[in-house]
């Protein structure tokens, strides 16, 4: 009785123990971690098993302590699946800052959702989601999932801190592969390369990190490549939707996207005879494929397609002119089609579209997410951006101007450059012509501004909206309070290197700082240099700009009747590494002249070069912000 009774003690121990037990609580982080931290990953362990080019599992467990609102706000968990990868199982937990238990979430608990926007018609791409909340910061969250995989293009990256100010604790990645299998991966800035270990049947590959801090959010960030610790992985040789291809070489990635588009441009009948009713007489092939480009525009939409091998295969040409709609592939496809019919080669591009097109070239594998047109003609070639229904002929823009693409050719895949637009093409040219009435205050200004190349975009949104909307866009783009625009037009010129002219009439109220009989007044009127970066202790990151341009500025003020200049500044000139400054004013009889030149260079330059940037950028903010003083005589 004795012996059962301590054995009962024991038990009701160990229980109460189970009970009290705390799971990662926040005071056992360390205080390095906590230091300009908005997220806290306490532990991040995946584990990607290949059963064989057509079976994988991954398993996950991912916890992470919420250190504030702006984390709560970055902090919503998606778990992305279609019927090739579902999702077996997942749960979550949430636990207060003492680690203790406070709410499970069970998988019906997660918001089953299409992954992607309404644009989707066809879409087998679905994703669950979550947002765990916790009643006062900090709070930690603990998230569980297993995922099937059914043939598959690539394998999960690692990126321990997928963001900035994220702290972690401790992550792991772990793959297992049969022996015979082949995989490569490549490494970006880690203290400690990949341990692997094998045996008779499998090799497993494991990447650890631990403690490493918050990376700070700084201006002009380079690629996170250059400074995030992460590893990309790829399988070798794959079998996706029962198609087999390779990722050996760039050529061999490219054969295998070719068979996905081989067939797929025919044109119907009636197509046919359309290219030949647009085409007939025209004997420049230049001029052919602005025209087809031009019908492209205006019968086609943009509509996103994932459907099963359709996030690579293209809805083939019949079905797009059937229907007048959708994605890159497709309208790629049909535009290549059209072109065909018309005696004119094209090729199929592969590219990584968006702010940032980086992709490593040393290592095959998918890192593209749109598709576009390459048209090789006599000593050029014409790139053709076939999603979007108001792009200039030819003009590839920030979106997907220089940066790599992949060729997609019966022969294979070959990487080539997209047109890069140099600092003398991304050109602003205003010129404005002012009167002054300081009786009621109110400066009447006519604005002439041209814009060409990268800068074309700037006001590039005025052709597809109305004219409320327009003038809208003029008030919050102008950036000057107490005005109002009594006249406008803009008119485009859509060469390859596209420009546009927008004139404006407006009036400015309470432009003039009148003081009894002298005025202060600012000089120049509408281009001011307002932002400058926060100066760092220590960068950590280097800088990289990426858009080269040139601002050129002439403001011309009629001086106001019975005024004359007591004071201007001297002329400012600004040399740095960054790019150059220039400003000066001239008397000319009753005319005060403003000249401003701005070059801003593009580039990566050394981290230590960062106070430069600031010095030069807020130079050039107090210089936009000089004032002529005018006296009355």
């Amino acid at each position: 009785m004795r012996y059962l009774l301590i054995i009962i003690l024991i038990i009701l121990s160990i229980i109460g123990q189970i009970v009290l037990a705390q799971y990662y609580p926040v005071s056992d982080i360390s205080d390095e971690l906590k230091i300009n931290t908005h997220l806290i990953i306490r532990k991040d362990l995946t584990h990607f098993e290949v059963k064989n080019e057509l079976n994988a599992v991954e398993n996950r467990k991912i916890i992470v302590t919420v250190c504030s609102k702006t984390g709560e706000e970055m902090n919503t968990f998606s778990l992305f699946y279609d019927k090739q990868s579902p999702i077996s199982k997942c749960y979550a937990v949430l636990y207060d800052k003492n680690g203790n238990k406070k709410e499970s979430f069970k998988t019906d608990d997660f918001v089953d959702h299409s992954a992607v926007s309404g644009f989707n018609l066809y879409d087998d791409t679905r994703a669950k989601s979550i947002k765990i909340i916790g009643n006062s910061f900090p709070y930690t969250m603990e998230i569980n999932y297993t995922q099937v995989y059914k043939g598959f293009i690539s394998f999960p990256p690692w990126i321990p801190a997928a963001g900035e100010k994220i702290a972690v604790e401790s992550s792991e990645y772990i793959i297992t592969i049969p022996k015979d299998y082949q995989i490569r991966y490549k490494e970006f800035n880690l203290k400690h390369p990949v341990e692997v270990i094998s045996d008779e049947k499998t090799s497993t590959y494991r990447w650890e990190l631990n403690n490493l801090p918050a990376i700070p959010d700084e201006p002009y960030k380079p690629h996170h490549s250059t400074y995030r610790p992460m590893v990309l992985l790829t399988p070798v040789y794959y079998n996706y939707y029962n198609s087999n291809g390779s990722f050996e070489t760039w050529e061999s990635f490219g054969k295998w996207e070719y068979s996905l588009i081989q067939d797929r441009d025919q044109l119907p009948p009636e197509a046919i005879m359309k290219v030949k009713e647009l085409t007939d007489g025209i004997t420049c092939n230049l001029e052919k494929i602005k025209i087809l480009y031009k019908y492209l525009q205006s019968t086609t939409r943009y509509v996103s397609i994932q459907l099963g091998i359709g996030g690579f295969q293209p809805f083939d040409a019949a079905t797009v002119y059937k229907y007048g709609y959708g994605d890159c592939k497709a309208l790629s496809n049909y535009m290549k089609a059209l072109l065909k019919e018309a005696g004119i080669y094209s090729i199929y591009t592969a590219i990584k579209a968006g702010n940032n097109g980086k992709i490593f070239l040393d290592f095959p594998c998918q890192q593209f997410n749109h598709v576009i047109l390459c048209v090789p003609v006599e000593k050029d070639t014409i790139w053709l951006e076939c999603t979007n229904q108001s792009n200039p002929f030819g003009y590839m823009g920030r979106f997907t101007g220089n940066r790599p693409a992949l060729l997609i050719t019966e022969n294979g895949g070959k990487i080539v450059q997209t047109p890069e637009y140099h600092m003398d093409v991304n050109r602003q040219i205003m010129k404005t012509e002012v009167n002054c009435n300081p009786e009621n205050n109110l400066v009447h200004a006519n604005v002439i501004l041209l814009n060409e190349g990268l800068q074309y975009e700037r006001f590039s949104v005025l052709e597809n909206i109305s004219k409320p909307e327009q003038e809208k866009h003029l008030l919050m783009n102008l950036e000057i309070s107490d005005i109002n625009i009594s006249n406008f037009s803009v008119t485009y010129n859509k060469k390859p290197c596209p420009s546009s002219v927008l004139t404006i009439d407006m009036e400015l109220y309470k432009y003039l700082s009148i003081s009894n009989d002298r005025i202060f007044l600012p000089i120049n009127l509408l281009n001011r240099l307002t932002y400058v970066p926060k100066k760092l202790s220590e960068r950590q990151t280097d800088v990289f700009i990426q858009i080269p341009y040139i601002d050129k500025d002439t403001v011309t003020f009629t001086m106001p009747e019975g005024y004359i200049v007591e004071y201007f500044p001297e002329p400012k000139e600004i040399t740095t590494s960054f790019g150059t400054y220039s400003a000066k004013i001239d008397l000319i009889d009753d005319k005060l002249r403003y000249v401003r030149e701005l070059q801003m260079k593009s580039g990566l330059f050394p981290r230590e070069r960062y106070e430069e940037l600031v010095n030069f950028r807020n130079e050039i903010t107090k210089a936009d912000n000089a004032k002529v003083l005018l006296r009355k005589q």
